[in-house]
């Protein structure tokens, strides 16, 4: 948090000609919005964030180039997680599992826009 509000004072200094009121109150906002994410604010409001990032890509086996990639990533899942009980909202474990699965669906949905059929791949004419 240190680091970021510092970076931000330096930019907003150089191009404001380090004017005071502006800084101070970059400074000011910042320390009100960051600050109870950074030390457990969310978490205290029972607003935990998971955060699951996933990178994938498919290769064609012949010649090696990629035929799809896709990087998806899901912070907070709010409508799955209100969908279970109240007891199961709070565990980490189910906050992970669903950013995950919301992600994975996401992929799915990827492959299937771009067309990547087995039968598609396998240049076998799929039938109606």
């Amino acid at each position: 948090m240190f680091a970021d509000i510092s970076w931000e004072t330096v930019v907003i200094g150089l191009a404001t000609e380090w004017n005071p009121a502006i800084i101070l109150g970059n400074v000011g906002f910042e320390l009100l919005t960051s600050t109870p994410l950074w030390f457990g604010g969310a978490y205290l409001f029972g607003v935990s964030m998971r955060p699951v990032r996933i990178e994938a890509r498919a290769f064609e086996t012949q010649q090696g180039y990629p035929v799809w990639q896709s990087m998806e990533a899901s912070v907070y899942a709010k409508g799955p997680l209100n969908m279970l009980p109240d007891d199961m909202h709070g565990r980490k474990e189910s906050q992970s599992e669903l950013n995950l699965a919301e992600i994975m669906e996401s992929f799915g949905d990827s492959v299937t826009k771009e067309g990547l059929a087995v039968s598609k791949l396998r240049g076998v004419q799929e039938s109606p």
